[in-house]
């Protein structure tokens, strides 16, 4: 039984061969820096959490993410800690 299976592994890897040296499509790598606004104060916490209507609790932290690099705004992603839950920000109409 041993024999036989060595010799379908063998079978399997010499077929395979050909199709390990098919082209692969290729793929990039590329680096960027992001702008990220960490806060901490639980002043300025309560206040973002009120502001982008976010129920996330507790936050001891979060970072507001410029993804789309243009300055920070509705279009970025807020991250709060520890649930480390992703947000859309919405800010809210009502006014402090």
């Amino acid at each position: 039984m041993t024999k036989r299976f060595e010799k379908i592994c063998r079978l399997l890897l010499v077929a395979g061969l050909p199709f390990a040296a098919w082209p692969q499509p290729q793929a990039s790598v590329d680096q960027r820096l992001i702008r990220v606004a960490t806060i901490t104060q639980p002043g300025l916490i309560d206040f973002f959490l009120m502001e982008f209507l976010i129920t996330d609790s507790p936050v001891m932290k979060m970072e507001i993410i410029d993804a789309t690099a243009n300055g920070f705004g509705v279009e970025d992603i807020v991250k709060c800690y520890p649930s480390e839950r992703i947000y859309v920000p919405t800010p809210s109409d009502t006014k402090s």
